[in-house]
């Protein structure tokens, strides 16, 4: 069977304004050859694709885009080759090129002999271009700075673009709309104009705003229309554009119209000397607009913590080559390269130091502002800032794999993801703009025939009422802004979250299960007992250090730990095993050797009874390592761990949330007891001796219970466990941070961080639920109101009325709404929304 090769890839959108549009942007997609997986976001502006390379081209998915009326945004870079004839520039160059992932076109000049490459922000370095080309014999000169625009930054030049432009079309549009009002009510003995002058003057200066600053709005509905599709553009061209033509009409052939609704309805607030429209038109385009503006700056602010990430990253690193220190760019280091980094300086990649003692802040990645102390052979990090000593490392991973680049990738992706609750949404959205079109054609009909005098005008501007009021954008943002900002919000806090799917699910978590050693305790083990038989105790821990540096689990550390106190050398192992949940095996010196728990002494075969103090050691909560020689017990170590300072704080905090603990341990009941009465776990709520099976049984048990779970362990013993569970919390362990381990994942292995990270998916979840209720719960309020409901309440109550003052300046004498302040509403609503949202990065006090 020939397995696909498929890519991932994140494509920035522009023109995407509501849910309805999402929709479009997915169908369009999905309608591609070789497409396996597509999520779409309204709130990153982006989409996630999984492709086939065979099957399909980015090419061609970015063609179904802009057929659908929108646009994939687009860098070029320009690259020069060198020492290579025409014939084979045109010929090779294209093919080497359009084999990248990323690439979306190449066009070569073969007489300057350069190529214009156009591709999609972020998806390519610059060794995914020179590396291919180089292997084929050319030479490629380029600009390093080009690659690194991510998709983040290419969003932020876009947003600050896409403002300056709507800060000039707002401010021309207030300007020409405040001009129309000012001579739409000067009363006509202070001017000198007949009614036809006065009139063409202001369609003179309503065209502007109608044509050009609404040029977009016409632009994306038409491409809309002709994809047989709508969205809040159709909404907002039908209502101007009726109000407009209305108004064009009425001043070139007034006998045909009666006169205007406005000057019966609005009485002694919206007296004017003419009956067209041309304030509501011209306003009504200019608030909408004022209303994406505030949008797109608020909407900016939800991802700032990528931008943040972004400028930790360095361009240029000082690499030791033959002991002299060269300036080299980032792509071009490689692995096993020597790096030079001096107090105040970014760590440009990740590394191993192999001289020098310092201390490096890493509260970008952990979110912990204390400064971690580095010295040999410890890790250190891209994007982390060098404090107090000048030392040297050894590169391990390029800037792709360094792990500030996949923190900020993996924040993308999940800023971009969707969580379930949002598929209610995307339903109502699929209809909502057909919805509104029928109901404003009805009650045009409705008014047109049942409507009081001019029937006609109340009509048309009640239709017009309704298409400007609703507001699919509201809804559109309701979901992914709280996303973006609660998983923007977690990263600032050092808590990683993988997807929307997993912040909506840990609202729900009622059960944590946690694991003892390295991840409740703070992995500063000691040996503190050694039994021996028949052999010395230094060999003894010779002989279970060496078998142990192969091993992944955290009681390695203080056997090693203890071989170097005791400046022991290791032996050379053979044939080396892990049994997850047992222990280890090797060979050293043809003998077999044998580590780990009770369990793996007895399913060898292996007689226990050598020991009188194995029972003192167990009742101490001591974890005891049985070390056999050949199938024969020669020894027993006693290990003590400590739970971590915070540890019984943090987990009280989990209680107080109503969430019930369960401390589920690889240990002997007596250190899991120990560990766990001493953080606040009562007896009933430990289990001891659980294999990595058993974990996972034991949490499908307590799921089929009807309870929702969260798993706590280090990502690696407990991987099983952090999969079954329904969301697994991988905390990082020692030096080493891996975040591609659990759905959330706590880089400093700070377990204070559950809490805070239960507490922000809820918040996120109730902000969520807000902006839901309030888009619908606009919609569903003023949409009847924008009818002229409130007309029909008046008739049917003819004492009543309404009085003066802010209601009277909405809904006039009569109860009809005025379409600008329609347009006012429709433009804040999604406003509102955002602001509710950002509420999220406001919450210091709340995560305590």
């Amino acid at each position: 069977m020939t397995t696909l090769q498929k890519t991932k890839m994140s494509i920035p959108i522009a023109g995407m304004t509501c849910s309805a549009c999402v929709f479009h942007v997915e169908k369009a997609i999905q309608s591609t050859s070789g497409i396996s997986t597509t999520v779409v976001s309204l709130g990153t502006e982006s989409a996630i694709i999984e492709y086939d390379e065979k099957s399909s081209t980015l090419q061609n998915v970015a063609n179904e885009i802009s057929n659908a009326g929108y646009e994939v945004v687009k860098q070029s870079l320009m690259l020069s080759i060198e020492n290579k004839k025409q014939s084979e520039l045109n010929q090779n160059i294209s093919e080497i090129l359009e084999a990248v992932p990323g690439i979306l076109s190449v066009e070569s000049n073969t007489s300057s002999n350069q190529v214009l490459i156009t591709f999609i922000p972020g998806s390519i370095t610059q060794s995914d271009i020179h590396i291919p080309l180089e292997n084929s014999g050319y030479y490629v000169k380029s600009n390093p700075a080009e690659y690194h625009s991510t998709l983040t930054q290419i969003e932020f030049l876009k947003r600050t673009k896409e403002i300056n432009e709507l800060k000039r079309k707002v401010t021309v549009g207030l300007s020409l709309g405040s001009l129309i009002m000012v001579l739409m009510y000067l009363p006509f003995t202070t001017i000198t104009l007949s009614k036809f002058q006065l009139e063409l003057i202001l369609l003179i200066l309503a065209s502007p705003v109608q044509f050009w600053i609404g040029g977009s709005f016409y632009r994306l509905s038409w491409i809309a229309l002709r994809n047989r599709t709508s969205n809040m553009n159709t909404l907002v061209v039908l209502g101007t554009t009726t109000a407009y033509i209305y108004s064009t009409l009425i001043t070139f052939f007034p006998d045909i119209f009666m006169n205007t609704l406005i000057t019966q309805q609005s009485g002694m607030y919206l007296k004017h000397n003419t009956s067209t429209y041309f304030e509501a038109s011209t306003l009504i385009i200019t608030f909408v607009l004022l209303g994406k503006l505030m949008e797109t700056i608020a909407r900016g602010k939800t991802s700032t913590t990528i931008q943040k990430l972004l400028e930790m990253r360095s361009l240029n690193a000082n690499v030791l080559v033959d002991n002299e220190e060269k300036c080299i760019e980032i792509e071009k280091i490689s692995v096993g390269d020597i790096v030079l980094v001096r107090p105040g300086e970014k760590i440009p990649l990740d590394g191993q130091v192999i001289h020098g003692i310092t201390s490096v802040d890493e509260s970008t990645l952990t979110g912990e502002s204390i400064p971690v102390e580095k010295f040999l052979d410890t890790m250190v990090y891209g994007g982390t800032i060098n404090q107090t000593g000048t030392f040297t490392f050894r590169v391990i991973e390029t800037t792709q794999g360094s792990i500030i680049s996949q923190i900020i990738s993996m924040i993308e992706i999940a800023q971009s993801s969707k969580a379930p609750i949002q598929n209610l949404t995307d339903r109502v959205a699929s209809y909502f703009v057909p919805t509104i079109i029928s109901i404003s054609f009805l009650t045009f009909l409705g008014w047109y025939i049942w409507g009081p005098e001019p029937n006609f005008n109340t009509g048309m501007l009640n239709a017009i009422n309704v298409l400007v009021i609703s507001c699919p954008c509201a809804l559109g943002l309701a979901t992914p802004t709280a996303i973006i900002a609660g998983i923007g919000q977690g990263a600032k806090r050092g808590i990683l979250i993988r997807n929307a799917q997993t912040l909506e699910m840990l609202s729900c978590i009622d059960l944590v299960a946690i694991d003892k050693t390295g991840t409740i305790t703070d992995g500063n083990a000691k040996v503190t007992n050694i039994l021996v038989d028949d052999i010395e105790e230094n060999e003894l821990i010779r002989i279970s250090a060496s078998v142990e540096q192969a091993s992944e689990h955290p009681l390695k550390l203080p056997l090693i730990e203890a071989a170097k106190t005791r400046n022991l050398s290791l032996h050379q192992v053979t044939n080396f095993q892990a049994f997850p949940g047992l222990g280890i095996s090797a060979d050293i010196n043809q003998q077999k050797i044998i580590l780990g728990n009770d369990a793996i002494m007895s399913k060898n075969k292996i007689t226990l009874e050598k020991f009188d103090e194995t029972e003192q050691l167990l009742a101490a909560g001591k974890t005891l390592v049985y070390v056999a020689i050949n199938n024969s017990l020669k020894g027993i170590i006693g290990i003590s761990d400590n739970p971590k300072p915070f540890a019984e704080k943090s987990l009280s905090s989990l209680k107080k949330l109503g969430v019930d603990l369960m401390l589920i341990s690889g240990d002997n009941l007596f250190a899991a007891r120990h560990i766990g009465n001493k953080v606040g776990i009562n007896n009933e709520s430990i289990i001891a001796n659980a294999t990595p099976n058993e974990k996972v049984s034991i949490i499908q048990q307590l799921q089929n219970n009807g309870q929702s779970v969260s798993m706590v362990g280090d990502g690696l013993n407990d991987a099983a466990a952090l999969v079954q569970a329904n969301v697994g919390i991988a905390l990082s362990t020692g030096s080493d941070i891996t975040i591609d381990s659990g759905d959330i994942v706590l880089p400093n292995g700070d377990i204070s961080k559950i809490p805070e990270a239960v507490i922000l998916s809820r918040l996120t979840m109730r902000t969520i639920k807000q902006n839901l209720l309030w888009a619908f719960g606009y919609n569903l309020a003023l949409v009847p109101l924008a009818a002229g409901v409130l007309y029909l309440f008046l008739q049917f109550f003819p004492d009543t009325s309404i009085p003066n003052g802010p209601l009277r300046y909405i809904f006039g004498v009569e109860g009809f709404m005025n379409p600008i302040l329609a347009a006012l509403a429709m433009a804040f609503s999604s406003v509102s929304v955002v602001l509710n949202s950002l509420r999220l990065n406001n919450n210091s006090k709340k995560y305590n």
